[in-house]
């Protein structure tokens, strides 16, 4: 169960099939949203992680100009055949972010090849460095040089009258009173649990094996695996589900109203969705009730007592 669901996420990054061994290894440089997440299926990946093609263009220049005998022959031998397995195996650039080093060795074997390379690398630092900035550093700064405090960064602020919202994903949950240490939370389609004051699990699916769902069917069986992880309340970010399937969404905020999925509905036969009718069941059920509703698509759950 769980080495199936790491191989179904693999497959959607990069392109697949030996006749596309050419596109994908020329998409790393020109769709690199393509092979790394999230959003990687639209190409909507984060371009911090990828190679790029500063470091492409200069290996290729550099292998038509290595000597048979040099290391940069070895050099060569190396990545290819590092570079077979990742396209068989995860097209996730992260994963040959590594080559990143060998292949500037290649590069520096050729004469012409190191000149170039001295003011390509220097552009190339430099759109990183604004890519970085942009990405990251624009809104971490302030945090480090006093100008957000910490719980500002995370849950937002009033500014003139105006609602300021955090930088996080789950800011309204880390800064929510109710929780106490003594409890502990289990996170579905969120990974940002550093950010809490409060212990916490991945829930989802093939981020661990603590949650056996080849073996959880129904609601009793849920609520008893969280009973053993000592598992108090959940928390489900729906914003991807939401914005990528609003029909099916809609169906779920039915079920924890009150009309809860079947056993032959398609999100309840999916082992790696099926978590999600069995919320929405729970809470229709009376088994888990709403703790704080953050907005549309986020919300802590509480699990009754007894239950």
């Amino acid at each position: 169960f769980q080495s199936s669901i790491y191989s179904n996420e693999q497959k959607t990054f990069g392109l697949h099939g030996l006749l596309n061994a050419g596109l994908s290894l020329f998409g790393l440089t020109v769709t690199p949203g393509r092979f790394t997440n999230p959003g990687q299926t639209v190409g909507s990946g984060a371009p911090l992680v990828s190679l790029g093609m500063v470091v492409f263009a200069s290996f290729v220049s550099g292998v038509s100009q290595v000597s048979r005998k040099s290391l940069g022959s070895i050099l060569c031998v190396a990545i290819a055949i590092q570079l077979g397995f990742w396209f068989m195996l995860s097209q996730q650039s992260r994963y040959i972010l590594v080559l990143v080093l060998p292949m500037l060795m290649v590069a520096f074997e050729g004469e012409w090849t190191k000149r170039l390379m001295t003011g390509l690398v220097a552009v190339q630092a430099v759109v990183t460095g604004w890519l970085f900035w942009r990405e990251m550093g624009e809104q971490r700064l302030p945090v480090l040089v006093g100008g957000l405090t910490r719980q500002e960064f995370i849950s937002g602020f009033e500014s003139e009258g105006r609602r300021v919202p955090g930088k996080v994903s789950v800011g309204l949950l880390a800064s929510d009173t109710s929780l106490t240490k003594s409890d502990r939370v289990a996170l579905y389609d969120e990974v940002c649990g550093y950010y809490l004051d409060v212990p916490y699990r991945w829930g989802n699916p093939g981020h661990s094996t603590e949650l056996d769902y080849a073996a959880i069917r129904t609601t009793e069986d849920l609520l008893s695996a969280y009973k053993r992880l000592g598992i108090t309340h959940v928390y489900v970010d729906n914003s991807g589900f939401a914005n990528g399937s609003p029909e099916m969404f809609d169906r779920w905020t039915r079920a924890t109203a009150g009309e809860p999925y079947l056993a032959a509905d398609p999100l309840f036969s999916d082992q790696q969705s099926s978590w999600r009718a069995l919320i929405a069941n729970a809470v229709s059920e009376g088994k888990m009730v709403v703790q704080n509703q953050y907005s549309r698509t986020k919300t802590l759950y509480r699990i009754e007592s007894g239950r």
